[in-house]
């Protein structure tokens, strides 16, 4: 059995200008949601890390390719610069990276409210103190596009 996670990443303005297009191209074939912001963007997309049984053929180490090139990215930026919240399918694994802890899309869109909860929730009950995670009360200026939502699934 693979792997699945919800995850969000959230990036800066100066972030989203960094993207490799190969990424960018992916991240919008992956993703639920796909929401702009004057302060930069947030994409929530499903993982699923297959087993080593299901890698025949062609495009079988999409996922990794996927995941590699994510994380990649990330090492490429400032840790100020965004937040990526994973959270398992049975939402009892949570991690995180990025220092973005103000990004304003938490309180604008219910899947990533619902992740960060999810996540605030199991660090919680696991005691983990050391998550610093973005209080549910962020504001928000109004500036949001719902033009640029995206809903694939």
């Amino acid at each position: 059995m693979g792997e699945r996670a919800m995850n969000y990443l959230a990036l800066k303005s100066s972030a989203t200008t960094k993207i490799p297009t190969t990424l960018l191209v992916g991240l919008a074939d992956q993703c639920s949601v796909n929401l702009s912001h004057a302060m930069g963007r947030v994409f929530v997309f499903e993982t699923n890390i297959a087993p080593m049984h299901a890698r025949k053929g062609p495009g079988a180490t999409f996922d990794l390719e996927f995941e590699l090139a994510i994380q990649k990215f990330l090492c490429s930026l400032n840790e100020s610069e965004y937040r990526m919240v994973r959270v398992n399918e049975t939402a009892t694994v949570a991690d995180h990276r990025g220092e973005w802890f103000d990004h304003p899309f938490v309180q604008l869109d219910e899947e990533v409210r619902a992740l960060e909860y999810t996540f605030m929730c199991i660090g919680g009950n696991e005691g983990q103190d050391s998550h610093a995670v973005v209080s549910l009360d962020v504001i928000a200026d109004d500036q949001i596009n719902p033009t640029h939502r995206v809903n694939l699934a």
